[in-house]
């Protein structure tokens, strides 16, 4: 089985407080998709924008300015790998970590396998270390937005994702997920690194 995707050139944008968009970037773009069933955890009110354009959580700001700092010098030599991220470095997102690797198969849509799930998520979304996601969602069309910010990210293209997670016996969870992508010695993106967490974080 063959792992990974070529990394795109990636250009960090203006300095600052927000970091900037990954190459290829579209700006403004949200899209919005209904609730849907996983389990007895219901997802729905689901938005997704780009970067460059997403209301970031302070959490999520954090992230995304810890992983552009890891991105190598000049601006579109590609991306973070997994040996740049050090975990005593971000102690505050460690239990909102999650890495997915990038699982490509000649003929076959890309899937992707849960490596590392933080402690945080699978209180909130229960435990799915070595699933893939084509097993938790099997229904790609039903979760195009889901799908399409898994896919992207291995292109280089970082989306914002919020949803809303439902319980009948529990109270929502205002919910931010952000992915991006981390290249291997070869410079083909092969793992994923992802921040999950509620929104009073």
């Amino acid at each position: 089985m063959k792992q990974g995707l070529s990394a795109r050139a990636y250009s960090p944008g203006n300095a600052g407080e927000r970091p900037g968009p990954a190459c290829g970037a579209e700006v403004g773009a949200i899209t919005v998709i209904e609730g849907r069933h996983f389990g007895e955890m219901r997802r729905t009110d689901a938005q997704s924008w780009l970067e460059s354009e997403a209301p970031l959580s302070p959490m999520g700001r954090e992230f995304l300015l810890y992983w552009h700092s890891k991105c190598p010098a000049p601006p579109g030599s590609g991306f973070p790998t997994r040996a740049d991220i050090a975990p005593e470095e971000i102690p505050r997102l460690l239990p909102h970590i999650f890495m997915v690797d990038v699982l490509e198969r000649e003929g076959e849509d890309l899937d992707f396998r849960f490596r590392l799930v933080g402690t945080a998520i699978a209180n909130i979304e229960g435990e799915h270390t070595d699933r893939q996601l084509s097993d938790m969602f099997p229904d790609r069309a039903a979760y195009e937005v889901l799908w399409r910010q898994y896919r992207d990210a291995v292109a280089g293209k970082i989306w914002v994702r919020r949803e809303t997670l439902r319980w009948r016996d529990r109270d929502h969870v205002e919910y931010e997920v952000i992915l991006a992508p981390l290249q291997d010695d070869a410079g083909r993106v092969s793992m994923l690194i992802g921040l999950a967490h509620g929104s009073d974080n």
